[in-house]
């Protein structure tokens, strides 16, 4: 026993802990011993901070303790984990987390498995009711994990129920901080969010990590980066009564919304001259009609979107992280640092001309014809790399436009009622910017160069037509069976709801890779995990899940159809710095097959995407073999 303990012996004082033997030999009698009781009362109830060879208790931002060689015998750990191979697994796939889960242990009859949840169940039990003060029931939930490359499990805080102390056990041998899969613990922002790590405690074979759960006990399994150790655990809770809860309440998610603006953009010095003609413009509005999403390749011109490539690396950006960390974390642009050519090109998504252009694609409301139409869209530029995400989020929902949003949108943006007579009577004649640029191109066929090409003749126009199906039908569908993992899974992308918001079209679905069902949680949506553990992990966050089942009345259905929806455009940059799994995903979260489009990583790609109010987007964990940064332009527009 080190220096340290003894020295601390003395200064215990009110809180004297009972002393007794364990029944079970597989623990390790020093955890039972009155001076390491003690020492654990005086510095977890004092809130003082320390560390021996033996234990250690940090106190912010909250209480966790670390008790090293929990278990007696080497012996007992090996025959443990020879058992737990056999126990039946699966693996759990979702926003929030990837590893493999065992169903709970309670009815696994094998030995050593036995003895310990026995052990876990009365003596341990027993232990920290008398040492941590906190009520117990002597009900526990025990399961094991096992992290391989890549696997993780995001920012939560464990505060599900009748849950009071949260335990992991950790059984893989020299396992290092190269190794990943740490366990991360997160302080709080004013608001009660989980905002920075500020502590990483590395696996450490036999030995017990415990913490009281509590709505701020926010922490993470970092990604494993090794690819040939596997994280092996056996983690769960000590239950109790319930708690009255002190969640604060989560401020509402504030974005600044830009009216269209005025100023005039020259789209053919950005756009490709074919995504500006009619009948290109007639065939992109049919399939976002028929599909809700449509891919547009090569959608810039090639010198411009190589100087945009150029500029959005540019140093002197400054970028700003996003919180809180339960729901995102990556980068976004603070726009009055972007370069000269980057930042013209990001303002004509904010211009009249760019609302028009989206709105013949799409058939959608989004330019203000009448006094009381008020179109408005956000923006954000957005840099991705190792250890970014982006989780369901039920706040990220389409909100009415009210007097608050227009009190947060850019004064230097702000658009008078009146539009441009001369705009004005354009829309009302009909006439549109792919038309003026059509007609234009055909009065000028003599003076065409030999790089602009004659789309004037019925082949040309056929082979346009053609293009476009192809990104229709190849594209839009090869392209989005490409999520797949290190272990073999690989997930379909499924149907898509309709623009317009004023039919809902019935959704394609196709089955889910792995043979698991679906759950929703605070900030997450699962993909795979299995129905029948009783200790699903779908509860790793406060809120309860929604029931995907419940009964919903035809009005309620009815109202929900009618409601707004949003038309999101997605430009990617530097995407070879991306995995193919890094994709940008749509999920209607109250679903239990909520997929609805995956989006995979690619330059110069414009995607267009009509999601309606109950859909969101989220974006897939990066992972450790994504080598640097990669960026997404990200618009949504509303009618």
């Amino acid at each position: 026993m080190s220096n340290e303990m003894h020295e601390n012996v003395g200064e215990t004082d009110a809180i004297e802990p009972v002393a007794k033997r364990f029944k079970s030999s597989i623990i390790s009698q020093h955890v039972g011993s009155t001076e390491f009781q003690k020492i654990f009362s005086n510095h977890w109830h004092g809130s003082k901070p320390v560390k021996t060879d033996r234990i250690e208790i940090i106190t912010e931002p909250y209480r966790i303790c670390k008790i090293s060689d929990v278990l007696a015998e080497n012996t007992f750990i090996s025959k443990l984990k020879d058992e737990l191979k056999d126990v039946e697994s699966c693996r759990k796939n979702m926003d929030l987390y990837q590893f493999e889960q065992t169903k709970d242990l309670a009815n696994v009859k094998s030995e050593s498995i036995v003895q310990l949840y026995r052990t876990f169940e009365s003596d341990l039990t027993d232990w920290m009711r008398n040492n941590t003060k906190i009520d117990l029931s002597g009900k526990i939930s025990i399961s094991s994990a096992r992290y391989s490359d890549t696997d993780y499990l995001l920012c939560h805080d464990d505060n599900m129920g009748d849950r009071r102390i949260a335990f992991i056990l950790y059984l893989s041998e020299n396992w290092t901080a190269q190794d990943g899969g740490s366990l991360d613990i997160f302080d709080t922002d004013e608001n009660g969010q989980p905002n920075c790590i500020v502590r990483s405690l590395i696996p450490e074979y036999n030995s017990l990590i415990f913490f009281e759960v509590s709505d701020k006990s926010y922490h993470q399994v970092s990604e494993v980066v090794s690819t040939d150790k596997v994280r092996i655990s056996i983690n769960g809770w000590f239950h109790g009564p319930l708690l009255e809860s002190e969640i604060q309440h989560r401020p509402e998610i504030t974005y600044k919304y830009f009216k269209p603006d005025e100023t005039e953009v020259d789209l053919l010095s950005y756009i490709s001259k074919i995504y500006l003609y009619t009948t290109i413009v007639k065939k992109i509005q049919r399939t976002i009609e028929k599909d809700s999403f449509i891919y547009l390749p090569n959608f810039l011109l090639e010198n411009m979107y190589e100087k945009l490539c150029d500029d959005v690396k540019n140093e002197n950006i400054k970028w700003e992280k996003t919180t809180p960390a339960d729901v995102q974390n990556y980068e976004i642009a603070n726009e009055d640092t972007l370069p000269t050519v980057l930042k013209n090109f990001y303002n004509i998504f904010k211009s009249i001309h760019i609302f028009h252009l989206l709105k013949q694609y799409t058939e959608l409301d989004l330019v203000p014809e009448a006094d009381h139409m008020k179109p408005r869209m956000k923006i954000e530029l957005q840099r991705w790399s190792r250890g970014c995400y982006m989780l369901i989020n039920d706040k990220e929902v389409i909100q009415p436009y009210s007097k608050k949003d227009a009190e947060t949108e850019n004064n230097e943006n702000h658009k008078t009622d009146e539009i441009d007579r001369s705009l004005k009577a354009e829309l009302k004649d009909g006439s549109s910017i792919a038309g003026k640029i059509e007609d234009t191109s055909n009065e000028s066929k003599s003076a065409k160069s030999d790089d602009q090409p004659n789309f004037s003749t019925k082949h040309d126009i056929n082979t346009i037509d053609e293009e476009i199906l192809i990104v229709d039908k190849e594209t839009a569908t090869q392209d989005r069976i490409v999520v797949k993992n290190p272990h073999g899974k690989t997930q379909n992308s499924i149907g898509s709801k309709s623009s317009k918001g004023k039919e809902k079209l019935p959704i394609s679905r196709t089955a889910s890779s792995a043979n698991c069902t679906k759950s929703v949680g605070k900030a997450s949506m699962s993909v795979a995990f299995h129905q029948s553990d009783s200790t699903d992990t779908e509860d790793y966050s406060s809120n309860p899940p929604s029931d995907p089942e419940s009964d919903t009345s035809q009005s309620d259905n009815e109202e929900k159809d009618n409601r707004p929806g949003t038309l999101d455009v997605l430009l990617q940059f530097h995407t070879e710095n991306a995995t193919d799994d890094t994709t940008i995903d749509y999920i209607d979260p109250k679903q239990k097959d909520g997929a609805l489009i995956h989006i995979p990583p690619q330059d110069n790609h414009l995607c267009l995407v009509y999601r309606t109010a109950d859909t969101c987007r989220c974006n897939e964990y990066v992972n450790h073999y994504c080598k640097g940064y990669f960026y997404t332009l990200v618009c949504s527009y509303y009618e």
